[in-house]
């Protein structure tokens, strides 16, 4: 955030963070937050806030993680109009575009997360270029077969005493 509050600056550009949990983490990182001098910028929210107002009022959904299986929150940024960016962790390439996979390693997430925010900021061809092929993934995962649908015939089947179909 440090890094994406200078260039937001330096840009005129009116940068507002939202961070959401309650971890163990959370009281270290009020104090970086505050060592860094950006509690102006950076507002710590419970983890039983409004996710879809929340989602409509963001453009942005930074997701740096370096352990995620499926973050269904980026889906959640999808169906709200907001634009996740992740680290390219678990299952997250499921659903997110190379350009806004960002790197694991601490240094490179933050030079690609900038990298990827300032693009999204500058090129109105790239944002529209990124919501269709992150709207065209997620038509694509919603039309794959659900759990249930996938199993309850098996589970069924072994119920009724019969050899399921595989």
């Amino acid at each position: 955030m440090k890094t994406l509050v200078k260039w937001a600056r330096k840009n005129g550009v009116d940068l507002r963070v939202k961070m959401v949990g309650e971890g163990v983490m959370r009281p270290a990182t009020e104090a970086l937050v505050r060592r860094l001098g950006l509690q102006g910028v950076i507002e710590f929210l419970p983890a039983n806030v409004d996710v879809p107002a929340l989602m409509d009022a963001s453009d942005i959904l930074l997701l740096p993680s370096n352990n995620e299986g499926l973050a269904l929150v980026c889906y959640e940024a999808i169906q709200h109009g907001c634009i996740p960016v992740s680290t390219d962790v678990g299952g997250q390439a499921e659903i997110i575009p190379p350009e806004l996979m960002v790197g694991l390693e601490p240094t490179a997430s933050i030079r690609d997360s900038a990298a990827a925010v300032e693009r999204l900021w500058r090129d109105g061809n790239f944002i529209m270029k990124m919501q269709e092929a992150l709207h065209r993934r997620y038509r694509q995962l919603a039309a794959d077969p659900t759990a249930k649908e996938v199993l309850m015939p098996i589970y069924q089947a072994v119920a009724e005493g019969m050899e399921p179909s595989l």
